[in-house]
């Protein structure tokens, strides 16, 4: 007998019946949500709770939430996660719904022209050799010792979990296992080593970190700039939250003697919390 080459063997009686009692419907892709668009522009990012005086807690969440302040662009904090965003990642920003040039959402790599074109803040121009030669230590050193402080650092398991996983017990250890492997291969990546010790990034990040300090020295912004520049965003980003009175409260963290002989560094985290986070440290 011939047999059709689209020929599926047949479903169970009480599946068939409940298929028939509730038939599966396509829904096509939608848009996001009218209600998701307000009359002010709303930043989505890691955030423990939708409260816009309270940092996130990854470094390029903090990063563009913070630049954004000094910019002066008001936004709404939404509370978000990655698998929710439109391009995977954290953070994004919907435009208002009165703002006709930006009406698609904004990822974190155009959040920079985003703030250019609706703000009058203008930045301190840099030295594109030295800002290139100064932000590269975020990549090769302080970066990977941040990942592994974080996600490969067995006491902290517990944290990962509460600031990035579901309520969802049962795929924690599932999710978990991911978020170590894509760390890890993220410092491969970023080190360019592949094997590498934990004392090996935490040295590298401290070294980085005197490099800044020195780099620094008594001025207020970074290059004697006259107000804050993105280079100072991105390095607030880390040293806020690897010191103490931050937004995540650390079960251990390796990564906070790297910056006991930062004072200035120190100094600037203090400076630029206070004079953009009103809630006390």
């Amino acid at each position: 007998m011939a047999t059709s080459p689209n020929w599926f063997p047949e479903a169970p009686s009480p599946i068939r019946s409940v298929f028939r009692r509730f038939p599966l419907r396509l829904f096509s892709p939608e848009a996001l949500p009218s209600e998701a668009r307000c009359d002010r522009p709303q930043l989505f990012l890691y955030t423990n709770r939708s409260d816009s005086d309270r940092p996130g807690f990854t470094p390029s969440c903090l990063k563009w939430q913070l630049w954004l302040r000094i910019c002066g662009i008001r936004v709404e904090i939404r509370s978000s996660n990655a698998h929710a965003s439109p391009g995977r990642s954290l953070p994004f920003v919907v435009p208002a719904m009165s703002d006709s040039q930006s009406p698609n959402p904004i990822p974190s790599s155009l959040i920079a022209a985003y703030a250019r074109n609706h703000s009058s803040y203008n930045e301190p121009q840099i030295p594109s050799l030295r800002f290139e030669t100064y932000l590269s230590l975020f990549e090769s050193s302080i970066q990977p010792a941040w990942l592994y402080t974080l996600y490969l650092v067995p006491e902290n398991a517990c944290l990962v979990a509460v600031l990035f996983m579901p309520r969802s017990h049962i795929i924690h250890p599932h999710l978990l296992r991911q978020l170590r492997l894509d760390a890890h291969q993220s410092i491969i990546s970023l080190s360019r080593h592949y094997r590498y010790s934990a004392q090996l990034l935490l040295n590298n990040a401290t070294q980085a970190f005197l490099a800044l300090d020195k780099l620094l020295g008594s001025s207020a912004y970074f290059f004697d700039a006259p107000s804050p520049t993105i280079f100072d965003a991105t390095v607030f980003s880390y040293t806020h939250l690897i010191l103490p009175n931050s937004s995540i409260h650390w079960p251990q963290n390796p990564l906070r003697p790297s910056l006991d002989k930062c004072h200035n560094l120190q100094r600037h985290r203090r400076l630029l919390y206070s004079r953009y986070f009103p809630v006390k440290l």
